[in-house]
């Protein structure tokens, strides 16, 4: 747990042991005229795994295995059917750089996004991908199926941006989309990410959040950079390609967005979608739906639409409103706070409203 003080933005600074377990090994059967040899006594193990298997069956108590343990802890038919539903809503796009602007330069590159609106065609993916500057891209879908695409918004300071694209350009591929679930993220979770991994078209990686408060990554010294915000983690190993990645839970909901990961070791970071589903629903009230700009009121055909290309409809001005205070935070953790003069009732009641316990125990800052 921690608090946020007024700082200049740091860099922030996991596998698991497989039991490996013996069969256990035939007896030996009896030679003529001879009395079996006793078994031995089974030999303890350092690992329970390696014990057990070691035990003959009717030393294992099964009284000790409980319905928890007993029971999958996936539901692999589930996250099948949730992989399928969801990898019809991700995207591979190429984006052309035509120009360096800001923190971008010229340049062409592969990315990923996901479908969030498949009525509108609005694509959710990060602020690098689209670029602040002038761009060019299009979308591939799975059937292999493309699409130009627009940009439609970037935020000036997270790292998320929307494409947007006409649906009705789409004449084989069924379209759907991954609906955005920025409370269900939680320690623990079990989480897939679908998405172009290194140039792979698809590819399906697992992981478990580990964090929900880490720093917000630092790429480079001069180019883009998160602050302000929190970052998920998890070792999910992802690569360049799968920067737009949904990163799911097992009913097909995103929990966040992937972002980067660290090229020396598993790391990844989700950027959280609060933020994210803030601007989206602001995005869909300038966004018409297709089907009213298809229809006359009279149940005819929109004279309007004869002379309109894919993907021009009327939009009204995108208008996603945002603080101006101009400050960068970092968090910084109680141990380090009390050498500030954090007071002890200050931190009791900075530990409960972050969700800890009554004797001040628990509490991420999350």
């Amino acid at each position: 747990g921690g608090i946020a003080l007024p700082a200049v933005n740091t860099t922030a600074r996991g596998s698991l042991d497989r039991l490996s377990l013996r069969p256990a090994r035939p007896a030996a059967s009896a030679r003529s005229g001879a009395s079996p040899r006793p078994p031995r006594r089974p030999t303890r193990q350092s690992r329970r795994g390696s014990l057990m298997a070691d035990l003959p069956d009717s030393a294992v108590d099964e009284g000790d295995v409980g319905e928890d343990d007993a029971a999958p802890i996936n539901d692999s038919a589930q996250w099948q059917a949730t992989v399928k539903r969801v990898s019809r809503a991700v995207v591979v796009i190429k984006t052309t750089g035509v120009r360096s602007f800001d923190t971008e330069s010229a340049g062409s590159a592969y990315a990923t996004g996901f479908v969030v609106d498949a009525a509108r065609g609005l694509i959710l993916t990060n602020r690098h991908v689209l670029r602040p500057g002038p761009v060019v891209a299009e979308a591939v879908f799975q059937n292999r199926e493309e699409v130009p695409l627009r940009a439609l918004y970037c935020d000036p300071v997270h790292d998320f941006a929307f494409f947007r694209f006409d649906p009705a350009l789409l004449r084989f591929h069924t379209l759907a989309e991954v609906p955005l679930a920025p409370d269900a993220a939680q320690v623990g979770l079990e989480v897939r990410i679908v998405g172009n991994d290194s140039g792979e078209k698809l590819s399906i990686l697992s992981a478990t959040l580990a964090r929900l408060d880490r720093d917000a990554p630092k790429y480079s010294g001069k180019g883009y950079n998160d602050f302000n915000t929190f970052y998920l983690q998890a070792a999910s190993g992802t690569k360049g390609g799968s920067s737009g990645s949904p990163v799911i839970d097992a009913k097909g909901r995103a929990v966040g967005l992937n972002a980067g990961s660290k090229t020396k070791g598993t790391a990844a970071y989700y950027l959280p979608l609060q933020r994210v589903e803030r601007a989206l629903n602001l995005l869909r009230d300038a966004c018409p739906r297709r089907e009213q700009r298809n229809g006359a009121r009279d149940g005819g055909q929109d004279p309007r639409d004869s002379n309109l290309t894919p993907g021009a409809e009327e939009w009204l001005s995108v208008d996603i409103p945002r603080g101006t205070l101009q400050t960068t935070f970092a968090y910084k953790g109680f141990d380090e706070c009390r050498r500030l003069g954090l007071r002890v009732d200050t931190e009791a009641a900075l530990r409960e409203a972050q969700g800890g316990a009554a004797d001040g125990t628990g509490g991420t800052g999350a």
